[in-house]
């Protein structure tokens, strides 16, 4: 992963935000995506999580606090400075759980990250086209909440990658090598001449996390 950290101190904020999927090995983390416990990184240690995603924030907490400490050092008064967590796509889910590990209150989950939870006014997290990332949804601890925290997930309406689970994704490979009803090819292949045209696609195994807004268009409102 590739982090950015921009202290805006006119706004007393610090902005910490974590890139997107641009690579081969950033897609081959993305399929991995078998469930598996967060246990010492979460509170809730039986909401399993995307394997892929939970790795990469695991080996990143460090870093991240490093980071942190080296803003306060250099100005102190940034102790006083709001955080911000972002990412878009798998840069948001890493995130996502990062947020989450910094303000678990579990006495199993300590970190460098998590013992620099008081050092900032709130934290918040705020994503935009994150995948799903866990068997249950996601949120902060209800302290967390009551502080003022913030965890929103902007989704654009029909982004593939808000539902981007294995069977959604082989759904879609599916449709994509499957000929479309009518079309030529299927008066040559009487199996697909009575293809659907409606395409069922499966339900969703993993969640998505944070509390959802949906984006459409200004003409769709109605």
């Amino acid at each position: 992963m590739v982090v950015k950290s921009l202290p805006i101190d006119d706004m007393n904020t610090i902005v910490f935000a974590i890139r997107g999927t641009q690579s081969f090995i950033d897609w081959a983390v993305n399929v991995h995506t078998a469930p598996t416990s967060p246990s010492g990184f979460l509170d809730d240690p039986s909401n399993c999580c995307h394997s892929g995603f939970l790795s990469v924030s695991r080996k990143m907490a460090a870093t991240v606090a490093e980071r942190l400490r080296n803003l306060l050092e250099e100005d102190p008064s940034r102790m006083s400075y709001s955080l911000v967590l972002t990412g878009h796509s798998a840069g948001g889910a890493v995130a996502s759980l990062l947020y989450l590990h910094m303000l678990s209150e579990s006495p199993a989950v300590q970190s460098e990250l998590t013992h620099l939870r008081g050092c900032f006014r709130h934290i918040h997290c705020v994503t935009f086209g994150a995948p799903p990332i866990s068997l249950r949804p996601l949120q902060p601890s209800p302290a967390a909440l009551r502080s003022k925290s913030l965890f929103f997930a902007f989704i654009n309406e029909g982004d593939p990658v808000a539902r981007a689970d294995k069977g959604y994704f082989l759904s879609l490979l599916d449709l994509y090598v499957s000929p479309a009803p009518g079309s030529m090819l299927t008066l040559y292949d009487r199996k697909k001449q009575h293809a659907p045209i409606l395409w069922r696609t499966p339900a969703s195994t993993l969640a998505l996390a944070g509390r959802l807004i949906v984006l459409r268009p200004r003409e769709q409102w109605s």
